[in-house]
Protein backbone atom coordinates (compact mmCIF):
# COMPACT_ATOMS: atom_id res chain seq x y z
CA UNK A 1 0.00 0.00 0.00
CA UNK A 2 1.54 3.38 -1.21
CA UNK A 3 1.47 6.65 0.96
CA UNK A 4 -0.58 7.91 -1.66
CA UNK A 5 -2.77 5.07 -1.21
CA UNK A 6 -3.20 6.35 2.67
CA UNK A 7 -3.25 9.83 2.46
CA UNK A 8 -6.56 9.23 0.21
CA UNK A 9 -8.37 6.49 2.30
CA UNK A 10 -7.76 8.63 5.34
CA UNK A 11 -8.99 12.09 3.73
CA UNK A 12 -12.51 10.73 4.00
CA UNK A 13 -12.61 10.09 7.42
CA UNK A 14 -10.85 13.04 7.90
CA UNK A 15 -13.32 15.69 6.68
CA UNK A 16 -16.36 13.39 8.29
CA UNK A 17 -14.61 14.14 11.64
CA UNK A 18 -13.55 17.39 11.19
CA UNK A 19 -15.85 20.40 11.74
CA UNK A 20 -13.55 22.65 11.08
CA UNK A 21 -13.11 21.36 7.62
CA UNK A 22 -16.88 21.11 6.84
CA UNK A 23 -17.92 24.54 8.38
CA UNK A 24 -15.68 26.04 5.76
CA UNK A 25 -17.32 23.94 2.91
CA UNK A 26 -20.80 25.10 4.31
CA UNK A 27 -19.14 28.73 3.76
CA UNK A 28 -17.45 28.21 0.62
CA UNK A 29 -20.83 26.71 -1.09
CA UNK A 30 -22.54 29.52 0.60
CA UNK A 31 -20.51 31.88 -1.25
CA UNK A 32 -20.99 30.39 -4.31
CA UNK A 33 -24.92 30.18 -3.94
CA UNK A 34 -24.51 34.23 -3.29
CA UNK A 35 -22.86 34.97 -6.12
CA UNK A 36 -25.39 32.95 -8.14
CA UNK A 37 -28.16 34.40 -6.40
CA UNK A 38 -26.64 38.05 -7.86
CA UNK A 39 -26.68 36.46 -11.23
CA UNK A 40 -30.20 35.39 -11.30
CA UNK A 41 -31.54 38.55 -9.51
CA UNK A 42 -29.44 40.59 -12.73
CA UNK A 43 -31.65 38.07 -15.21
CA UNK A 44 -35.02 38.57 -12.76
CA UNK A 45 -34.45 41.92 -13.19
CA UNK A 46 -33.98 42.05 -17.05
CA UNK A 47 -38.18 41.60 -17.00
CA UNK A 48 -38.18 45.32 -17.20
CA UNK A 49 -36.16 45.59 -20.37
CA UNK A 50 -38.93 43.96 -22.06
CA UNK A 51 -39.82 40.42 -23.69
CA UNK A 52 -37.78 40.12 -26.70
CA UNK A 53 -34.23 41.04 -24.49
CA UNK A 54 -35.57 38.69 -21.68
CA UNK A 55 -36.47 35.71 -23.49
CA UNK A 56 -33.66 36.67 -25.99
CA UNK A 57 -31.00 35.71 -22.75
CA UNK A 58 -32.56 33.26 -21.46
CA UNK A 59 -32.84 31.27 -24.67
CA UNK A 60 -28.78 31.61 -25.61
CA UNK A 61 -28.40 30.22 -22.10
CA UNK A 62 -29.52 27.29 -23.08
CA UNK A 63 -28.66 27.33 -26.34
CA UNK A 64 -25.12 27.30 -25.40
CA UNK A 65 -25.33 24.84 -22.57
CA UNK A 66 -24.61 27.16 -20.02
CA UNK A 67 -28.14 27.02 -18.86
CA UNK A 68 -27.34 23.05 -17.32
CA UNK A 69 -24.17 24.21 -16.12
CA UNK A 70 -25.00 26.49 -14.30
CA UNK A 71 -28.16 24.06 -12.94
CA UNK A 72 -25.27 21.53 -11.67
CA UNK A 73 -23.31 23.82 -10.06
CA UNK A 74 -26.44 24.83 -8.37
CA UNK A 75 -27.52 21.85 -7.54
CA UNK A 76 -24.09 20.68 -5.57
CA UNK A 77 -23.29 23.97 -4.08
CA UNK A 78 -27.17 23.28 -2.29
CA UNK A 79 -26.45 19.61 -1.22
CA UNK A 80 -23.40 20.71 0.04
CA UNK A 81 -24.53 23.37 1.50
CA UNK A 82 -27.71 21.76 3.16
CA UNK A 83 -26.26 18.68 3.77
CA UNK A 84 -23.09 19.69 6.01
CA UNK A 85 -25.19 22.21 7.51
CA UNK A 86 -27.85 19.58 8.72
CA UNK A 87 -24.82 17.60 10.00
CA UNK A 88 -23.61 19.68 11.85
CA UNK A 89 -26.69 21.10 13.41
CA UNK A 90 -27.07 17.47 14.30
CA UNK A 91 -23.77 17.03 15.87
CA UNK A 92 -24.07 20.24 17.62
CA UNK A 93 -27.62 19.17 19.67
CA UNK A 94 -25.75 15.68 20.45
CA UNK A 95 -23.19 17.56 22.32
CA UNK A 96 -25.33 19.54 24.11
CA UNK A 97 -27.40 16.58 25.20
CA UNK A 98 -23.83 14.72 26.42
CA UNK A 99 -22.32 17.91 28.12
CA UNK A 100 -22.75 18.70 32.02
CA UNK A 101 -22.23 22.79 30.43
CA UNK A 102 -23.68 24.45 27.42
CA UNK A 103 -20.89 24.60 24.47
CA UNK A 104 -20.17 27.95 23.23
CA UNK A 105 -20.29 26.90 19.34
CA UNK A 106 -21.45 29.32 16.83
CA UNK A 107 -24.36 27.20 15.96
CA UNK A 108 -26.00 27.38 19.71
CA UNK A 109 -26.04 31.37 19.24
CA UNK A 110 -29.28 33.07 18.34
CA UNK A 111 -27.69 33.55 14.54
CA UNK A 112 -26.96 30.14 14.03
CA UNK A 113 -30.51 29.11 14.98
CA UNK A 114 -31.65 31.85 12.51
CA UNK A 115 -29.59 30.51 9.93
CA UNK A 116 -31.04 27.47 10.76
CA UNK A 117 -34.70 28.04 10.54
CA UNK A 118 -34.53 30.60 7.44
CA UNK A 119 -32.64 28.34 5.20
CA UNK A 120 -35.53 25.37 6.08
CA UNK A 121 -38.45 28.52 4.73
CA UNK A 122 -35.87 29.44 1.52
CA UNK A 123 -35.43 25.32 0.50
CA UNK A 124 -39.43 25.19 1.12
CA UNK A 125 -39.99 28.37 -0.94
CA UNK A 126 -37.44 27.55 -3.70
CA UNK A 127 -39.69 24.68 -3.86
CA UNK A 128 -42.46 26.73 -4.27
CA UNK A 129 -40.63 29.06 -6.60
CA UNK A 130 -39.68 25.92 -9.05
CA UNK A 131 -42.86 24.80 -9.34
CA UNK A 132 -44.36 28.43 -9.76
CA UNK A 133 -41.55 29.60 -12.67
CA UNK A 134 -41.45 26.25 -14.67
CA UNK A 135 -45.37 25.31 -14.84
CA UNK A 136 -46.72 22.72 -12.42
CA UNK A 137 -47.52 25.88 -10.02
CA UNK A 138 -48.27 28.06 -13.11
CA UNK A 139 -51.99 29.08 -13.83
CA UNK A 140 -50.54 30.28 -17.70
CA UNK A 141 -47.55 28.92 -18.13
CA UNK A 142 -45.85 29.18 -21.61
CA UNK A 143 -42.93 27.31 -22.62
CA UNK A 144 -39.80 29.20 -23.79
CA UNK A 145 -42.14 32.81 -23.16
CA UNK A 146 -39.77 33.54 -19.62
CA UNK A 147 -40.77 37.22 -19.62
CA UNK A 148 -44.94 36.35 -19.92
CA UNK A 149 -44.20 33.54 -17.13
CA UNK A 150 -42.79 35.70 -14.72
CA UNK A 151 -45.22 38.81 -15.37
CA UNK A 152 -48.27 36.39 -15.28
CA UNK A 153 -46.80 34.54 -12.28
CA UNK A 154 -46.50 37.84 -10.28
CA UNK A 155 -49.83 38.92 -11.92
CA UNK A 156 -51.55 37.50 -8.54
CA UNK A 157 -51.11 40.07 -5.76
CA UNK A 158 -50.52 37.18 -3.09
CA UNK A 159 -47.77 35.52 -5.51
CA UNK A 160 -46.04 38.86 -5.31
CA UNK A 161 -46.45 39.94 -1.85
CA UNK A 162 -44.69 35.32 -1.10
CA UNK A 163 -41.96 37.08 -3.80
CA UNK A 164 -41.20 40.44 -1.49
CA UNK A 165 -41.30 38.71 1.71
CA UNK A 166 -39.16 35.48 0.19
CA UNK A 167 -36.42 38.35 -0.65
CA UNK A 168 -36.74 39.90 2.64
CA UNK A 169 -35.88 36.40 4.34
CA UNK A 170 -33.03 35.58 1.57
CA UNK A 171 -31.31 39.12 2.27
CA UNK A 172 -31.33 38.52 6.01
CA UNK A 173 -29.94 35.30 5.48
CA UNK A 174 -27.15 36.27 3.21
CA UNK A 175 -26.37 38.65 5.91
CA UNK A 176 -25.77 36.60 8.66
CA UNK A 177 -23.76 34.08 6.04
CA UNK A 178 -22.10 36.54 5.18
CA UNK A 179 -20.74 37.57 8.38
CA UNK A 180 -20.21 34.10 9.58
CA UNK A 181 -18.01 33.02 6.51
CA UNK A 182 -15.49 35.35 6.85
CA UNK A 183 -15.01 34.11 10.85
CA UNK A 184 -15.16 30.75 9.66
CA UNK A 185 -12.75 31.13 6.78
CA UNK A 186 -10.44 32.66 9.62
CA UNK A 187 -11.17 36.04 8.66
CA UNK A 188 -9.44 38.81 11.22
CA UNK A 189 -11.64 41.53 13.02
CA UNK A 190 -9.97 44.42 10.58
CA UNK A 191 -10.96 42.14 7.35
CA UNK A 192 -14.34 41.61 9.07
CA UNK A 193 -14.76 45.40 9.46
CA UNK A 194 -13.47 46.09 5.92
CA UNK A 195 -15.77 43.50 4.47
CA UNK A 196 -18.74 44.79 6.11
CA UNK A 197 -19.89 47.94 3.97
CA UNK A 198 -18.95 45.48 0.66
CA UNK A 199 -21.50 42.60 1.97
CA UNK A 200 -23.94 45.59 2.59
CA UNK A 201 -23.89 47.19 -0.74
CA UNK A 202 -23.97 43.02 -2.30
CA UNK A 203 -26.88 42.96 -0.50
CA UNK A 204 -28.25 46.07 -0.95
CA UNK A 205 -27.72 45.42 -4.34
CA UNK A 206 -29.71 41.43 -5.04
CA UNK A 207 -32.53 43.21 -2.63
CA UNK A 208 -33.41 45.81 -5.42
CA UNK A 209 -32.86 43.54 -8.45
CA UNK A 210 -35.43 40.64 -7.07
CA UNK A 211 -37.90 42.63 -4.57
CA UNK A 212 -38.30 45.22 -7.56
CA UNK A 213 -40.09 42.97 -10.55
CA UNK A 214 -42.96 41.81 -7.66
CA UNK A 215 -43.41 45.47 -6.50
CA UNK A 216 -44.14 46.60 -10.14
CA UNK A 217 -46.32 43.81 -10.44
CA UNK A 218 -48.12 44.92 -7.53
CA UNK A 219 -48.62 49.03 -8.34
CA UNK A 220 -49.74 47.50 -11.83
CA UNK A 221 -46.92 47.93 -14.19
CA UNK A 222 -47.84 45.47 -16.43
CA UNK A 223 -51.36 46.28 -16.32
Amino acid sequence: MTARTLVEGSAAPAFRHSSIARKAVVALSGLVLAAWTLLHAAGVFGVFAGPAVMNHYAALLRATGLLWVMRLALALAVLAHAALALTLTREARLARAHSYRRQPFALNTRAGRWMRSSGVLLAAWLVYHVAQMYGPAHHDYVPGDVHHNLVTGLASPLVAVTYVLATLLLVVHLHHGLVSTVSTLGGSARLRQKAAPVGRGFLGLVALLLIAPPLAALIGYWG
